[in-house]
């Protein structure tokens, strides 16, 4: 990337998960207040738009866009690659690092003098700070640009005693509303949460991370960094675990609204700063809860055969690996730290397990079915010549909203209310009922070519499933196939409603996705 003109520097502050709805209402209720006086008050006036990132709406295919201004070889956080037999999951490092490296290698918009920060890929960054992609693979000026930055971070006293008090609090109240969870599921003889890995994670997410990204940007904006994206992650993950309307979600708003006041304060005038999300959340609750049974062991019963399936995201995995650098880069004398990091590297490699007939990849709502007894993707015929109306019973279940297969060379949706042929590029081509096919998820008609389109580009990205599926939806609240009350992968309800902030007015009920933003930073920014 060549920078034409050096006299504007740009700071990208990504708020994960929190959607344009979610947004108003931390403004309206005093969560955002910082953020609220920024678009209504404040000096320098700042406007707030909505904009639909695309789909599957999860962070992976989002910041793909708006880093590399594309994202067809990401199906989804999890999915399957038939030819090599190879499982990616954005939750392992290794594997976004073999993503990046492979598809994306030197063309990212922050490749000339840029800093990324606690995202999934690294956007060719000079500095990469506790990104996935990197996690494993920095070059040696990398480890030490993040060592420095940590031991700046623990060299002041205060800093040091405020993120105790801060971590202190959060495993309280992760402790407090734990208890109250298991009282619920006594009652309702559920299974309980055990709090103690959760609070560890949630003191690494909402505290020690969302230190580390702010301390990081002040730095960067002193030292004139021309391109910085950071990634505040608290959000999301508290969105998952205890809904994105929760007031545990929204506290989380309130110190991200803080540290990006910190920012203001320490901005420098020739930064133009973008605030915005990669996605939102809706309302959910986990497939298991409802109908007693997983997502797999209701496919083994249509299909007879052996299934396996992986969960959304390993929480536990990504929050210790992510500790366990941490304590690496502090200390380089920490012999057992030295001792856990290669084998967590190795055990990575060997974390793939053996692939059955039928394998499932979630995404939280969505989910991508493989028959792995074929290496190309199958269509309708071939699927229902081996397992007979396996995919109508399949879309008949109550917690599954609509199946995408290929049909010959164009793609079927199939609901309980109808189906629609498409094109690959999203034209309807013959449908039964369309105005009633997407009822459950209240999409107005006027947004249905956009949805198509979308749909369309999800299901024929490389290395989709032979069958995609959603959960369903009824009173605003979605199927989850993962353990999650606040959802995205797919669209309905808030998880496709985003949010941008600027000084510009982006015109965002023009845009198609996220991949315009790549396009609006490279012309405005003169990035080539």
């Amino acid at each position: 990337i060549k920078i034409m003109n050096t006299s504007k520097k740009l700071l990208i502050i990504q708020i994960d998960g929190l959607s344009y709805n979610d947004l108003l209402v931390c403004m309206d209720k005093n969560y955002a207040p910082f953020i609220k006086k920024l678009i209504s008050t404040y000096s320098d006036k700042y406007i707030l738009q909505s904009y639909n990132p695309g789909l599957p709406s999860s962070t992976p295919i989002v910041q793909s866009a708006i880093m590399y201004g594309e994202n067809k070889n990401i199906a989804a956080f999890r999915y399957i690659d038939k030819q090599k037999n190879k499982k990616i999951s954005f939750a392992k490092p290794l594997d976004v690092n073999f993503v990046e490296s492979t598809y994306y290698k030197g063309k990212g918009l922050l490749a000339k003098n840029g800093s990324s920060y606690f995202n999934h890929f690294s956007g060719g960054a000079e500095r990469s700070y506790f990104t996935m992609s990197t996690l494993w693979k920095q070059k040696r000026f990398q480890k030490i640009k993040q060592s420095s930055l940590l031991l700046t971070f623990f060299r002041n006293p205060f800093r040091i005693l405020k993120v105790a008090y801060l971590s202190a609090f959060e495993i309280l109240i992760e402790h407090g509303e734990a208890i109250w969870d298991n009282a619920i599921a006594f009652s309702l003889k559920k299974k309980f949460k055990n709090p103690i890995t959760f609070s560890l994670i949630r003191m690494n997410m909402n505290v020690i991370a969302r230190e580390l990204i702010t301390l990081g940007a002040i730095i960067d904006m002193k030292k004139n960094t021309h391109i910085i994206y950071m990634n505040y992650i608290g959000y999301d993950e508290i969105s998952h675990h205890r809904g994105p309307t929760t007031k545990s979600a929204y506290r989380v708003v309130r110190a991200i609204d803080r540290n990006i006041k910190r920012i203001f304060l320490s901005k420098k005038k020739d930064y133009d700063i973008f605030i915005l999300s990669d996605h939102g959340h809706t309302q959910s609750i986990p497939f298991k809860r409802i109908y007693r049974q997983e997502l797999s062991e209701f496919v083994n019963q249509l299909a007879k055969v052996s299934v396996t399936v992986e969960n959304y995201l390993d929480d536990k995995d990504v929050a210790i690996s992510q500790m366990e650098k941490d304590i690496s880069e502090i200390s380089k004398q920490n012999i057992l730290a030295r001792l856990i990091l290669p084998r967590k590297e190795k055990q990575e490699k060997e974390l793939d397990k053996k692939f059955t007939q039928i394998t499932i990849e979630v995404s939280s709502c969505l989910a991508h079915i493989y028959f792995m007894y074929h290496k190309e993707r199958l269509d309708k015929s071939q699927i229902e010549a081996r397992f007979p109306e396996f995919i109508e019973k399949l879309v008949l279940h109550p917690g599954i909203g609509f199946a995408i297969v290929k049909h010959e060379s164009n793609l079927l949706i199939l609901t309980k209310t109808g189906e629609a042929i498409i094109s690959e590029k999203g034209v309807v081509l013959r449908a039964k009922n369309k105005k009633k096919l997407f009822n459950e998820y209240d999409i107005p008609l006027n947004q249905y070519p956009i949805l198509f389109k979308h749909i369309a580009e999800m299901a024929t990205k490389n290395f989709a499933g032979d069958i995609i599926i959603q959960g369903s939806m009824k009173n605003n609240i979605m199927i989850s196939f993962a353990d999650h009350f606040g959802t995205h992968g797919g669209f309905g309800g808030n998880q496709n409603n985003a949010f941008i902030i600027s000084k510009q007015n982006l015109k965002t009920n023009k845009m198609y996705d996220a991949k315009d933003l790549n396009k609006f930073f490279k012309k405005t920014y003169k990035l080539k």
